[in-house]
Formats: C-alpha cells, sequence, structure tokens
C-alpha cells in the first residue's frame, strides 16, 4: 500500500469504535483504534445475512449482528453507521449569504430548499449540510443531504438490539474523500475517487480535500472481463453530472483506492473513458493492518469504512445523519420581540435609564469593533500558522531521500571478486513518511516526526555455500544492514532482503546520530 499523509490536524486521543456498513443483505465492519496519531484496524468481519433472518426486522438483524460481532472478537460500544450513496439524496445548493452570518439561518435555508426538491416524504427525513465555499463570497455553496426518516429509525433499532451506541451515521463515499484528500490538495483541479468495496462501487468528487459530490453504483464483479470498462462508463457518468453544476472546476485525473488486479484495470479503464491520467492510492502509512489484511483482494470491500477512521484522525467536517446541523429557533425570535417590546417600555419610563442605555450602547460598540479586529488578526494568524505548516511538511518530505548509488558501490564491495558469489539481480525500495502529531490538536503546539526505511533484495548464485554464507556474514557484520534470508536455503543459490534507515550507509537518515541510526540499521 502507498504511504500518503496529509497535513491536517490530528486527532491523538484514543478513539475505538466500530464502523459498519451494514444493509438487509449483510453487514461489513471493521473495528478499529484511534490514537496517537495512527490508526489500528483490529478485527473485521464480512458476512451475509441468513436467509431466515427478515432484513425489515430491527431486532432480528440487531441480535444477528451482536452475535456476529462477537464471533469476529469486535468488542467496542460505539458505532459509526456508513450508509450508501443509494440511500442518501444528495443535493448542492447555492443560498444568499445570511447578513447576520448566524448558523441557525443558513439551517432553515436549506431544510426549506432540500424540502422543494426532495421526492420523498420531508417528514421524518433528517437533513444535514457541510459548507464547501469560501467565507467572505458574496453567497454560500453548500452539500446537502437527507436521508430518510425510516432509514435513521432501523440504524437505531439495530443497534439498541445490537447493544451499540450510535456515535454517527455518514455517507460511505465520506470515507473514500477522506482517503483522496491528500491527493486532491496536489491538484489544480477537482478529481474523481473510485472506491471498489465489492459489489458496491462508491464515485465521488473531491475539490481541495472536500467532498464535493457522490454517486454509488452497483456493479457485480465476479469474474466477467467487462466489469472494468462499465465501471469506466459510470465514471464517466459522474463526471458529466458534476460538470452539469455550478462552479465545478475543471477535473484533473482519476484515483482507484487499494491495489491488485482489479485495481489497476478499473484505473486504465477509466483514464481512457475520460482521457485523463489515473494514479492508484493505498491505505496511508498511519493505518496499521493485521497480517491477514495485507492481501489487496482482502482489504479492498474495507477501504471506504477504514477512511472513515482516517477522517477521525484528521478531524474532517462530514455529514452525520446521527448529529445533524439543527435549524433556527423560531420561538427565540419571538422572545426577542418580547424582549424589544419590554425595553421600548424601559426606555419611556426613564430619561435617566435611557442615558446609561445609550451609554452602554457606545460602549458594546466599541467591543465589538475590537471583536471584530481581533477576529481578523486571528485569521490572519491562523493563515500564517497553516502557511508554515503546508512548507514544513514539504521540507521535511523534501529531507527525505535515499543514495542509491552508494548503497550500490557499498553492497557491491561486499561480494567476493574471486567470483564465488554473483550477484544477478538487486531490487530497491523505499518506504518514507511524515507525521504530524498534536495532542492540542494545533499546530503551534505539535511536533513532526519523519521515518524512512530502504529494502534492497539481493538475488545470487554461488559455487558453494560457504560463499553465500560468507557474503552474509560480510553484509551482518558491517551493520549498515538488518539482513534477512528469504526463502529456503538452496546450495547454489542465495536471497538476500538487506533493510536499513540509513540515506547513505556512511550517514544516518534524517539527520540523527550516526552510530545510533547504524545500530538501528544493521544486524543479522
Amino acid at each position: 500500500m502507498d504511504a500518503t499523509e496529509g497535513a491536517q490536524p490530528m486527532n491523538t486521543r484514543r478513539k475505538s469504535s466500530v464502523v459498519l456498513s451494514l444493509d438487509r443483505d449483510g453487514v461489513v465492519a471493521v473495528w478499529g483504534e484511534v490514537s496517537g496519531g495512527r490508526v489500528q484496524v483490529k478485527a473485521w468481519v464480512n458476512a451475509r445475512l441468513p436467509r431466515e433472518i427478515d432484513g425489515a426486522d430491527a431486532s432480528a438483524v440487531g441480535a444477528w449482528l451482536r452475535q456476529t460481532l462477537r464471533d469476529a472478537g469486535i468488542t467496542a460500544r460505539a458505532a459509526v453507521f456508513a450508509v450508501p450513496r443509494a440511500n442518501v439524496v444528495l443535493k448542492r445548493l447555492t443560498l444568499p449569504r445570511p447578513e447576520d452570518g448566524e448558523e441557525a439561518d443558513l439551517a432553515g435555508m436549506v431544510a426549506l430548499q432540500m424540502s422543494r426538491q426532495l421526492t420523498m416524504p420531508m417528514q421524518g427525513a433528517v437533513i444535514d449540510y457541510l459548507p464547501i465555499d469560501l467565507p467572505d463570497a458574496a453567497e454560500t455553496t453548500v452539500l446537502a443531504g437527507a436521508l430518510p426518516g425510516d432509514q435513521v429509525t432501523w440504524c437505531r433499532a439495530v443497534a439498541k438490539a445490537a447493544g451499540l451506541r450510535v456515535k454517527g451515521i455518514h455517507l460511505r463515499g465520506e470515507g473514500a474523500a477522506a482517503l483522496l484528500a491528500e491527493l486532491s490538495h496536489r491538484q489544480d483541479g477537482a478529481l474523481i475517487g473510485v472506491a471498489i468495496a465489492g459489489d458496491a462501487v462508491e464515485l465521488v468528487v473531491i475539490e481541495e480535500g472536500r467532498l464535493v459530490s457522490s454517486r454509488g453504483v452497483d456493479v457485480p464483479a465476479g469474474d466477467d472481463p467487462a466489469f472494468a470498462q462499465r465501471l469506466a462508463v459510470e465514471a464517466k457518468r459522474t463526471w458529466m453530472s458534476y460538470r452539469g453544476t455550478r462552479d465545478s472546476a475543471e477535473v484533473e485525473c482519476v484515483a482507484v483506492l487499494g491495489s491488485g488486479a482489479r485495481v489497476e484495470a478499473v484505473g486504465a479503464a477509466c483514464g481512457r473513458e475520460l482521457e485523463l491520467s489515473w494514479s492508484r492510492v493505498g491505505l496511508p502509512g498511519m493505518v496499521d493492518l493485521p497480517d491477514e489484511l495485507r492481501r489487496a483482494e482482502a482489504v479492498l470491500p474495507l477501504v471506504p469504512l477504514i477512511g472513515l477512521f482516517v477522517g477521525q484522525l484528521a478531524s474532517r467536517e462530514w455529514l452525520d445523519f446521527a448529529n445533524p446541523r439543527r435549524a433556527p429557533d423560531r420561538a427565540a425570535r419571538v422572545r426577542q420581540v418580547a424582549l424589544l417590546g419590554v425595553f421600548a417600555v424601559i426606555v419611556v419610563g426613564g430619561g435617566a435609564y435611557v442615558w446609561g442605555l445609550n451609554r452602554l450602547a457606545a460602549l458594546d460598540g466599541r467591543i465589538s469593533a475590537e471583536k471584530t479586529r481581533n477576529e481578523k488578526l486571528v485569521e490572519r494568524y491562523s493563515q500564517h500558522v497553516r502557511q508554515k505548516a503546508r512548507l514544513e511538511h514539504i521540507e521535511r518530505w523534501s529531507g527525505l531521500g535515499v543514495d542509491w548509488l552508494a548503497h550500490l558501490e557499498w553492497i557491491g564491495d561486499q561480494v567476493p571478486a574471486d567470483g564465488s558469489a554473483l550477484v544477478d539481480q538487486i531490487d530497491g525500495s523505499l518506504e518514507a513518511s511524515v507525521v504530524f502529531a498534536s495532542r492540542e490538536r494545533q499546530y503551534t503546539t505539535g511536533a513532526w516526526s519523519q521515518r524512512q526505511e530502504s529494502r534492497f533484495r539481493l538475488q545470487g548464485r554461488s559455487q558453494q555455500r560457504a560463499a553465500a554464507d560468507a557474503l552474509r556474514g560480510r553484509l551482518v557484520e558491517d551493520r549498515v544492514y538488518r539482513v534477512d534470508t528469504t526463502g529456503p536455503d538452496v546450495p547454489n543459490r542465495f536471497d538476500f532482503t538487506l533493510v536499513t534507515g540509513l540515506a547513505r550507509p556512511d550517514r544516518p537518515a534524517n539527520g540523527g546520530d550516526s552510530n545510533a541510526a547504524a545500530a538501528e540499521g544493521g544486524g543479522g
């Protein structure tokens, strides 16, 4: 998997929860823990609902889910439901910006517009929205979503029967968006992301790391050779739908989550269909997976759910139908009018009191002006801190690297000159990561860390086993690399893997102490 790290503020509090995609056919669930700037996947399950259980019976489904999670070793009680795009009505709305900037007024406008455009009954539907525009624009653009009330009721009833506490109800495509945010920030325009979760495929459009559009399609995969082309057609439909929206950006590339032959085929087909470059994006290096999930096909259905954990770590804002933004309190407006009437009576009753109120109003005006000035200064300071963090992130990545020629020269010096052992092939690879962690979730109090690890695989032949053993002994004795033997011992063949954290054999990586770095990189 590729290692991709973002420069967003990270949530370092320890949080354990289960993210599950549940429908009336079965469940895909991942139990993970977010702590210390990392995501640790502890257990997972992918199970079909037995035929004898009615998917509409929330109590029966919840009882089955409780036993299924218990059998998989999942003990978390906090649950995040990831609902597919097909269950959610998603609209991109452009609205007048409230003059007073109150969130409540914006929530009311979103609810009104959605009620006019929804084909489902408005009663009971849960509506949430996410601002996706610039804060100083004349109008405001939001991504609004509506989930039918019976869907929310069903999720809560299933969770209650399963002994779970509903922590959130998110769009499954937002997990894919969280994993593609880093690549999106490197684009001048938008990108189209593809997440293959079994037969269910999430297609998302991302601008500046934010989800702006999403589609969900069911494309049965199986062994159908036309699967990649059919999915490419769906990606083109997503692109055409997005281009029809107001203020849409130019699409720069296509990104496919995961790895393996199926991902490669889908990426190539989408690139041809859209006439765009495409990228394969794996799970970031902050995600720790069990060994059983390191196969590309095994982890593929879980990728969007793991993405929701990554979003928690980066403290992303997203649609949450369990805790939606609230509409304005109309009763509060009535109370304000009544208070103004009482205030008018008091003013008429006493001139001295009027003078005092005028004086107080003048002071309030000064306070308001100072608050406005302070808010501008805080915003300028925040921009400075963000720019500094981005620069630090780039400099950290720029500082990583390997002097491949120096390593090859060093390894070549260890090979016997008499021809008793010959190297047929040398492969090299580099794994690197840059991580930002802050206990207070602030750039000013956090710390950057970076690591890199180079791997060299030596394959060759020797006239005698003793020559290969002598070569391995020299490599181990130098303590530049950790030497592992790959595969079974063969008398006339050798296959070694050399691992080191040094950028050069004679210099430690990341600017650390040379003796300590050599001790860490060397050994057998």
